[in-house]
């Protein structure tokens, strides 16, 4: 009683896939991180414009007014509050653009580190699987097609 074998993968078909797959991974990964790489600039470059727009500080805020109990004194406290108030806003959105920038550094790392570790793998797959097609498959073929070329040569001569 003998057992079914296994089916035997396709291996050719297996080398040429993960050969191109590495090509797709060495070429892919450099593109994805470029085009990341352009839309990360330019978030930080409107969240630096954001920055410098927000942050005005007017020459009456850096000296206040009297406060004196006259009509003149008071109204010269509440806008200098008013001041107050907003460049205490601008600094809350200077420091929540700040964390934001900061955060578009790290994602930038993690994106450089994934896609450099991508086009290495990339590398790796498309080598392995075009010297593992070259040697297991093409080379016994053409040996083959060799051996037969002979020995179809020798028989027509005869």
């Amino acid at each position: 009683m003998s057992f079914i074998s296994p089916p035997s993968p396709p291996t050719d078909n297996l080398y040429k896939f993960v050969a191109i797959s590495g090509l797709l991974l060495l070429v892919g990964a450099p593109v994805y991180w470029t085009t990341f790489e352009v839309k990360l600039q330019e978030r930080q470059t409107e969240a630096w414009v954001s920055l410098f727009e927000r942050i005005q500080v007017p020459g009456e805020y850096l000296v206040p007014p009297r406060f004196e109990n006259i009509p003149e004194g008071n109204r010269g406290h509440e806008k200098w509050q008013a001041l107050r108030d907003s460049i205490d806003s601008q600094e809350a959105e200077h420091f929540r653009i700040s964390a934001q920038l900061h955060d578009l550094e790290r994602v930038e790392r993690l994106v450089s580190v994934v896609s450099l570790l991508a086009g290495a793998l990339g590398l790796l797959f498309a080598s392995l699987g075009f010297r593992f097609w070259y040697v297991r498959v093409q080379l016994p073929q053409d040996q083959l097609l060799k051996k037969q070329l002979a020995e179809a040569s020798t028989s027509r001569v005869v």
